[in-house]
């Protein structure tokens, strides 16, 4: 009998034990519901920052997040506390509580809205060939834009277009300055181009093939390599590395593991 009630004794302190834990178990589920309502019911304290630039709104805040909106040079935006160089974005309506639809980078956001800009002196008129003024036109069947690395690949049939400049190869780098996650000036922001595949290069009345060509934008210098060859009318240069200064409109030739082959014709007058 002893053994008996010795168990029912312990069965009885192991349901009580059970109760106890359930009832903890609740009052912990309880007041994490109630802390969750009290932030929920908390207002949310947002503030007016202006767009400095073209600016993106992401999902989250991520250069890798899907785009939900942009934001304008100038615009105003309703944000809230800065999130490891974020703001949340907010849309404020009339008798509603302020919902968040997104994300921006704070570098470009400001908290006063943008001065009137001052009466500019006329623009000078461009000389032509000068590094930043020029435009670029790219086009292909595919283009992926990869921000975070601050780069534009094409591929697809690319045919690059600037001045007296056509290129054409089968993929193509456009490689950007890094300047945050704004998409004002793209253009001015390309720093160097690489393509290779079945590069073909048309320079005025110069032509030429490699196996990769390097634009250095800024410094206007094509850098031809691999089987690099430039023909000028019937003359023709070729070698491992060819560079190019459209400047000076001079090239040097590298030969490399092979060695370096010229062929000039001179006027037939010369030669009679």
């Amino acid at each position: 009998m002893a053994g008996i009630d010795a168990r029912k004794a312990e069965i009885a302190s192991e349901k009580k034990k059970k109760e106890q834990a359930a009832v903890k178990r609740q009052n912990n589920l309880d007041a994490m519901e109630q802390a969750m309502q009290e932030i929920l019911e908390t207002p949310v304290s947002t503030k007016t920052m202006y767009s400095s630039a073209v600016l993106n709104v992401r999902s989250e805040p991520d250069p890798k997040s899907l785009i939900v909106g942009k934001l304008e040079v100038g615009e105003s935006v309703t944000v809230g506390a800065i999130e490891n160089k974020w703001y949340p974005v907010f849309r404020l309506a009339e008798g509603k509580e302020a919902e968040k639809i997104g994300y921006v980078y704070g570098t470009y956001l400001q908290a006063d809205p943008p001065a009137e800009k001052k009466a500019e002196k006329p623009a000078q008129k461009r000389k032509s060939g000068t590094a930043d003024e020029v435009p670029i036109k790219i086009t292909s069947e595919k283009m992926t834009f990869s921000e975070n690395r601050n780069r534009i690949t094409f591929s697809g049939n690319v045919k690059v277009v600037r001045l007296d400049v056509t290129l054409t190869s089968e993929k193509l780098t456009a490689f950007l300055r890094p300047e945050g996650d704004s998409l004002s000036d793209t253009q001015d922001k390309i720093r160097e181009i690489v393509a290779s595949g079945n590069v073909r290069v048309v320079m005025n009345n110069r032509k030429g093939n490699c196996k990769k060509l390097t634009y250095k934008v800024a410094d206007s210098i094509i850098l031809m390599e691999g089987d690099a060859r430039l023909q000028d009318g019937a003359n023709l240069v070729q070698g491992n590395v060819i560079r190019f200064y459209l400047k000076e409109n001079r090239s040097e030739v590298v030969g490399g593991n092979k060695p370096i082959e010229a062929i000039f014709y001179t006027p037939k007058k010369l030669t009679d």
